[in-house]
């Protein structure tokens, strides 16, 4: 194992215990159309050099002195890392029953470590968001072991059966993330974030996002969206049609909360992308693939005739939540490390890079049933 392998996952290791915030500052320029729609403001990035993301989170003081030691005198075996890996995810996975499990998705730390590898630096401030944000949620989402363990326990239920463990569990997901959601909103306004000149040209947006779990076990607004995406995935892949009413009610929900922030063009576009991002349900690969999961001609092809441009199904090839590594697991990310599909394999079907009028096709075609 090389050296520079053993310190990018020693510095997770010993990182991913922490709660990580940040405020970040965007730079932007506001290009608003007559419409007041869709705006896309020539060459906008964000990125991380000149001061333009800035994190609260500090280094332990004594970080080097500890990558020094672990990886001088050895210590980071794979009896180390895998220790981990028992500790944080198999252990309690392993005692869990289902009603459990799907209570728990709402807990942020399983998405968040591993978590997702394609982060980009720069993230365009456009309308409609840039398509590679879709996939980022599928990668945080499969990358729990937990989200493995449900899945791959109501695949082994009749069919009835886990439409009403999932029905129920949706439910209740929703009811927490529409009230986390409205208190997000709340802390915008106290902030004045709605309030700034679209015209500025540095703008903090907030408010700070909690991503690890609470103390005492109450949801975050990130853990509660990964839990809906989790249990949409789900939706879509098992067929779960009694499940129908509640996931188009959520996509619904997700199209006004995507219209409300593309028309409020009196707010800087920083912070209604940031909104839209990181704390609304609006997310056009996981609509889609939860919606043609429970129509008629979705479990036939998945492929989907409402567009102009139809778009066939992708897969992805995922191993069971108690394998020794799973395909996210940082050993595997940095080529040390195949996946382990000894104990079976399990695959998660999407639709990729669906667009906004796609979406609002599928949301009326499923709404007038």
């Amino acid at each position: 194992m090389q050296k520079k392998s053993l310190l990018w996952l020693a510095l997770t290791l010993l990182l991913s215990t922490s709660i990580v915030v940040f405020v970040a500052f965007r730079k932007s320029a506001s290009n608003t159309s007559e419409e007041g729609v869709k705006e896309v403001p020539p060459n906008v990035e964000i990125t991380k050099s000149g001061g333009e993301i800035e994190s609260t989170f500090e280094l332990p003081p004594d970080i080097g002195k500890s990558l020094d030691a672990i990886t001088e005198e050895g210590n980071l075996t794979d009896q180390v890392i895998q220790g981990r890996i028992r500790e944080r995810a198999l252990e309690p996975l392993s005692n869990e029953l289902l009603q459990k499990s799907l209570e728990l998705l709402s807990e942020v730390d399983m998405y968040m470590w591993p978590g997702a590898s394609s982060r980009s630096l720069a993230t365009p401030l456009v309308f409609p968001m840039d398509a590679s944000l879709q996939y980022l949620d599928l990668e945080f989402v499969s990358s729990s072991r937990r989200f493995l363990k449900v899945y791959q326990e109501l695949l082994d239920l009749p069919k009835e059966v886990a439409e009403r463990f999932v029905s129920d569990s949706l439910d209740t997901a929703f009811s927490n993330y529409r009230n986390l959601y409205e208190d997000y909103l709340g802390q915008c306004n106290e902030m004045g974030l709605f309030s700034i000149d679209p015209r500025e040209g540095t703008v903090m947006i907030g408010p700070l996002e909690r991503l690890n779990n609470t103390k005492d076990g109450s949801p975050t607004l990130r853990g509660t969206r990964y839990h809906l995406y989790s249990l949409m995935l789900i939706v879509g892949n098992l067929g779960l049609e009694k499940a129908k009413p509640k996931v188009a009610e959520i996509a619904e929900h997700a199209r006004t909360q995507r219209d409300w922030l593309y028309n409020l063009t009196e707010s800087h576009i920083a912070v209604r992308h940031t909104v839209l991002e990181n704390a609304s349900l609006y997310n056009p690969l996981m609509i889609a693939t939860a919606l043609r999961g429970v129509g008629p001609e979705a479990q036939e092809d998945y492929s989907d005739p409402l567009s102009d441009s139809p778009s066939e199904v992708e897969t992805l090839k995922l191993t069971t939540f108690d394998a020794e590594w799973t395909t996210s697991d940082l050993p595997v990310r940095s080529g040390i490390y195949e996946p382990d599909y000894s104990k079976g394999s399990l695959t998660v079907k999407f639709f990729p890079l669906v667009d906004d009028y796609a979406i609002d096709a599928l949301i009326d075609h499923y709404r007038a049933q």
